[in-house]
């Protein structure tokens, strides 16, 4: 094959729609494609058990500190707001509460000079956010739908979300809601989080979850969905 040949058969290529390049060949029915995702769930399993571990050890290791300090009392709020993510989807119902009551506690106990001086410098965004999802959590073990849903949508209601408009809110429940079935609410949660997640690869993901949505693939509602739709020849960018 000559220069000329070459360059040609490049340009023929380029020019391919994305689905010839596609991984998958069978779109979003491929069965590689739910194997993969199926991995992608048993990772998500095993590293929500491991992180659960981890995140009462912290805590625990913090309660066990006898300490009233201002740094403590932040060590602990954090350490707690982060346990809760993984305690809402293992621990019993009746444990998830009691730590939802505490971390309402630790966070109530924060006097106005201490917020006027700048030491809460997110009013608590992550904090509400991680209750309220865990609140979404409970709801949803035990079958009630409609409280899944407004405790779910109450978890975006936050002011200066200094974190979560960075790295975005938590997917865990909406990734089990879709795979659910329970496609309206997971479109509700996802249109909400255009209120303060702005960032670039947020507007390209809230895209790509769009066109998959419309083509019922399997979603992984984390970055990886990027590279996952090129596989699957979907578009995705507009």
């Amino acid at each position: 094959m000559n220069i000329l040949h070459l360059i040609l058969l490049l340009l023929f290529l380029i020019a391919l729609p994305p689905k010839s390049h596609a991984m998958y060949v069978q779109g979003c029915e491929d069965p590689q494609y739910h194997a993969h995702i199926n991995s992608r769930f048993a990772t998500f399993a095993q590293n929500n058990k491991r992180m659960y571990t981890q995140t009462l050890r912290d805590y625990e290791r913090i309660e066990q500190t006898d300490s009233a300090t201002r740094d403590n009392a932040f060590q602990r709020i954090s350490a707690l707001t982060r346990h809760l993510t993984y305690s809402a989807q293992l621990d019993p119902i009746q444990e998830v509460g009691l730590k939802i009551d505490a971390l309402l506690s630790y966070s109530e106990s924060f006097s106005m000079e201490k917020r006027i001086a700048g030491l809460v410098l997110d009013e608590f965004s992550s904090e509400n956010h991680a209750i309220n999802m865990a609140r979404a959590w409970i709801a949803y073990r035990q079958g009630d739908l409609d409280a899944t849903q407004d405790s779910l949508m109450a978890s975006l209601d936050i002011k200066d979300p200094l974190l979560l408009s960075a790295f975005g809110p938590d997917f865990s429940l909406v990734r089990h809601l879709y795979k659910d079935g329970h496609i309206d609410i997971v479109k509700a949660f996802i249109n909400k989080t255009k209120t303060f997640w702005l960032t670039s690869e947020a507007n390209r993901l809230r895209f790509i979850w769009g066109q998959m949505m419309i083509l019922h693939c399997p979603i992984q509602f984390e970055s990886n969905d990027i590279v996952q739709a090129l596989n699957l020849g979907i578009r995705t960018q507009r």
